[in-house]
Parts: structure tokens; C-alpha cells; sequence
């Protein structure tokens, strides 16, 4: 159980995967929120960790449809709120709104009172995984721990609603756009670019999974963007969560997809283009999901 002196890196095995994550930055960001604590007390707690039955936590990397993927996971399943639960940015303003002390506190709070039926799940990308791992979270619960890695496997459309996402900052079907993007905001390198971090942000979540020996599965958004939930109900069921009854139903929210004619148009263009760099690329990542982890591995 965490106590008031575990502060410091523990040591064995969440040194190699943290060192994994790139940690630092996360760190560094989060000690920024917390100026008023030492960053080797950031994690520092008075209260010990709340008991679970179970932990699922979604491993992510952006516009691959992870917000579908937890509001169809709540409705179904009774874990409580699934959201960036260990988001440097969102455990600071937790920590403000609920004037509790430390990131440490804010987590707990958090796990208190957004998990259900003894029961927490989250999604995070490396930076919040990072931060989980860091605060003694991902040890603590590691004999009742499932991860899903959700991958998309058009890489390039991936890339292209990133690069749309951030010229709008519409990053939700549920934020209002700042302005549209159009033809004339095509970027080559920067489709590029998103293309190249994303896939590497995949690897590093692969071999973070395999250096956990945790029970692990992967899933595909095309399998389940059309409203078909049966390869969600699969993977979970074997993971043994909670179905809901009709007694538990809960309210989730809407999502929409962000997706227009231009996306195809960027895929075209961006594909007709496409030089020896980003084909090999895009080799190497059709040999990385067909390679894939077990539908589920329990």
C-alpha cells in the first residue's frame, strides 16, 4: 500500500518502464502545476491507494477514436467515467477545483470518485501513462490491471485528422472549431510528421505492454466505428468487466465523428505523393498491426 514515505522511484522493474515512457517531460509539466512541491514529493501521499477488483486503463494516441471507444465502454460496462484520468493538465485543475494539495491527492480523489462497483478505467496516451506509472498507480494494481491499445489502421487518416485538428482545434466532436480547415491548408510535412510520432508513440505503448507481463489486447477503430460493439463486448468480457443491467444504465455522452470530404481529398493527394521515406514507413506499420497482440490475451 502507498504511505506518507514512498516518494521516490521505486526500484526493479517501473525504472525500465518509465525509462520506456520518456517520463521527464510529463514530470516536469506536472511539478510546473504543483509549484509549491518539491518534484520528488509530487507523489508523496497521506492516504493509501482506495482497494479496486479491477483497473482498465485504454492506451491511445490521438484522433484514433478513444473518446468512442470509452463512452461505448461506460454505457456497457460498470467502471465508472472513462476519461484522461492521469492528464498532467486535468489533475491540476481537480487538485485546484477540489483544493487538494498534491497530484498524488488529485489521483486518489479521482479513483474515489470516478470509478464504479469497485472498478476504475482510464485512457491515456504515454505522457499520462508515464505519470500513472511514476505516482506508484500501475504497480499498486498490477494484479488487477487490463490494458487495451487502440490502434487505427489507416495510419495516414490518422495523421490527416490530426493535422486538421490542429489547424481548427477541434479535437472533440463536442468543441466548436476555430475555423475550418480547406484545400489550401494541405501540408505534405506535416501530415508527414504526424504520420511518423504517431507510430512511434505506438511502439513505445507496445513494448510498455509487453515489458508489464499484464493480461493485454489490441483493437482496431475500424472495427467499431459503424456502431458495431461486439469486438468491444469481446475483449471486455474476457477481461471479465461488469456488465451493466438494465438497473445500472448510464447517461453517456455524444460523440460524432470530425470527418468531411477534405480528409479524402488530404488521403489522396498525400498517398499520389508519397516518397520512399514515408512508404517505408507505411510498410513497417502494415507489418506492426498485422503482427498484433492476441484479440485477447487473459
Amino acid at each position: 500500500m502507498d504511505t506518507e514515505s514512498q516518494s521516490d522511484l521505486p526500484e526493479g522493474g517501473i525504472q525500465h518502464r518509465v525509462s520506456v515512457l520518456v517520463a521527464q517531460p510529463s514530470i516536469k509539466k506536472l511539478a510546473q502545476a504543483f509549484p509549491r512541491l518539491h518534484e520528488r514529493n509530487l507523489f508523496k501521499a497521506a492516504r493509501p491507494f482506495p482497494n479496486l477488483k479491477g483497473c482498465f486503463v485504454i492506451l491511445f494516441t490521438s484522433r484514433s477514436g478513444s473518446t468512442y471507444l470509452c463512452t461505448e465502454v461506460e454505457k456497457l460496462y460498470r467502471i465508472g467515467a472513462v476519461g484522461e484520468s492521469f492528464n498532467a493538465s486535468q489533475l491540476s485543475a481537480r487538485a485546484k477545483r477540489h483544493e487538494l494539495s498534491s497530484p498524488a491527492a488529485a489521483i486518489r480523489y479521482t479513483i474515489r470518485n470516478l470509478g464504479e462497483n469497485q472498478w476504475f478505467g482510464f485512457k491515456t496516451g504515454n505522457a499520462g501513462l508515464a505519470i500513472a506509472e511514476m505516482s506508484g498507480f500501475m504497480d499498486h494494481y498490477q494484479n488487477c490491471t487490463k490494458l487495451l491499445l487502440l490502434v487505427r489502421r489507416d495510419l495516414v487518416a490518422q495523421a490527416i485528422s490530426q493535422v486538421k485538428a490542429k489547424i481548427s482545434s477541434q479535437f472533440h466532436s463536442t468543441q466548436a472549431p476555430l475555423r475550418r480547415a480547406n484545400m489550401e491548408d494541405y501540408s505534405y510535412a506535416d501530415i508527414a510528421e504526424c504520420l511518423a510520432s504517431t507510430f512511434d508513440r505506438l511502439k513505445i505503448l507496445d513494448e510498455y505492454i509487453t515489458l508489464t507481463g499484464r493480461p493485454a489486447a489490441r483493437i482496431y477503430y475500424e472495427d467499431f466505428e459503424d456502431g458495431n460493439t461486439s469486438v468491444i463486448t469481446s475483449v471486455c468480457d474476457a477481461f471479465g468487466l461488469p456488465r451493466r443491467t438494465s438497473a445500472t444504465v448510464k447517461r453517456t455522452r455524444s460523440v460524432e465523428k470530425i470527418r468531411d470530404s477534405l480528409n479524402s481529398a488530404w488521403r489522396e493527394r498525400f498517398l499520389s505523393a508519397a516518397d520512399d521515406t514515408v512508404r517505408a514507413l507505411l510498410n513497417e506499420y502494415r507489418q506492426f498491426i498485422g503482427e498484433g497482440i492476441p484479440a485477447a490475451n487473459t
